[in-house]
């Protein structure tokens, strides 16, 4: 969530390894809109958050030409970016 406004359709690998092991369903996957960037392991779909990252410096922001919620989202990337960790998860099978 940024902003109030929720992003992302889908599920994340972390998502479904929790759904798996708990016997549960997995949810299809949205297909990925025609030209989409593709990225190794990272399965982000939601046009709509490439809507708001299209609106810098479009006339209808502020901000000198930032729109403020394009803005909001430039700023959580930007954490993400700095302050993303990635620890891989170990299970204990064999005693191992």
């Amino acid at each position: 969530m940024t902003g109030g406004q929720l992003y992302g359709l889908g599920i994340t690998e972390v998502g479904k390894n929790v759904l798996l092991r708990a016997g549960q369903p997995i949810p299809v996957v949205p297909p990925r809109p025609k030209g989409d960037p593709i990225t190794a392991n990272v399965n982000f779909v939601d046009p709509s958050l490439w809507q708001v990252l299209k609106q810098e410096g479009s006339a209808e922001g502020n901000n000198n030409g930032k729109n403020g919620h394009y803005l909001k989202v430039q700023e959580f990337c930007y954490h993400l970016a700095l302050n993303h960790d990635v620890a891989p998860e170990r299970t204990n099978i064999n005693g191992r």
